[in-house]
């Protein structure tokens, strides 16, 4: 099984939420807690679902860096380097901070290439076994509907709130439901993929001219084809005012596995070597 994830760090205006100020992550490094999120997640899967073969696109947004604090700048970028280089697999690193970026993004003929598609949002969190589970549970979901789905790891709180239609199914280890609504963190398969790649590259072009619009971009591909998502998460969106029922007991969790790859891998920054002008756009 062959997987692209391709990773979408959001404007430092839509992180400043409670769930990282209560951990006392400053808002330039939230994407940064991201992507060793995510990175743990990648190294389950490749341990424990057959996952033959990934590739790791990382793409900046514009209003991500702060233009006027340069040495946030440094500490940023530098991380987000060193957490890449301790990947065994094929990475690429977008900062259009300068406009230097490569190739069109998302990169078609690179994505195309896979089995699944994984588009993560920077400022979320998610369990270690959140893509094993998903990868998973796909297979399941799918055999039930002939068209294509799509799968999140959120679980949305304001659905607690309020009644909604929705059809639940029972997975292997936990049940999932079809959502109304959802973020840009999605999971699909190829030829999901294919059939609406033109509104997935016009939806990424977007953070090259304004801020993420929570995946207004995406809705009619949801009023399309079900998105399904797990009860209880398997992730959460930092952006949320409160996680929903039961995640609040796990999240805490999800912060410390990130945090532990952080340590491990990041160099503190008053030890820290600067960047290799080779492989850095700053």
């Amino acid at each position: 099984m062959r997987l692209a994830v391709f990773f979408q760090g959001s404007p430092l205006d839509s992180v400043a939420a409670p769930l990282t100020q209560e951990r006392g992550i400053p808002p330039h490094l939230v994407n940064v807690f991201g992507l060793a999120s995510i990175l743990g997640a990648i190294d389950r899967a490749t341990e424990r679902h057959g996952v033959s073969e990934v590739s790791l696109t990382v793409f900046l947004h514009p209003a991500q860096i702060s233009p006027y604090d340069v040495e946030k700048q440094k500490e940023e970028v530098s991380a987000y380097h060193q957490l890449l280089a301790g990947c065994d697999y094929p990475t690429k690193f977008i900062n259009p901070v300068l406009r230097q970026i490569e190739g069109a993004p998302p990169s078609m003929a690179l994505q195309a290439e896979a089995d699944f598609i994984y588009f993560v949002e920077g400022d979320s969190i998610h369990d270690e076994g959140s893509l094993s589970d998903m990868l998973l549970e796909y297979k399941l979901l799918s055999e039930d509907h002939s068209q294509d789905i799509v799968v999140t790891p959120f679980d949305p709180s304001d659905l607690y709130k309020a009644p909604h239609p929705s059809q639940v199914l029972a997975g292997s280890h936990r049940y999932w439901r079809t959502v109304p609504h959802c973020s840009r963190t999605l999971l699909m398969h190829k030829k999901t993929f294919l059939r609406f790649a033109e509104v997935f590259e016009y939806d990424i072009r977007q953070f090259d001219k304004a801020p993420a619009k929570s995946g207004n971009e995406l809705a009619p591909i949801l009023r399309l084809i079900p998105c399904f998502g797990p009860m209880p998460a398997l992730g959460v969106s930092l952006r949320a005012s409160e996680p929903s029922p039961f995640t609040a007991q796990v999240y805490p969790k999800w912060f410390n596995q990130a945090e532990v790859r952080l340590q491990r891998v990041v160099v503190p920054p008053k030890s820290r070597r600067a960047p290799d002008e080779r492989s850095t756009s700053l």
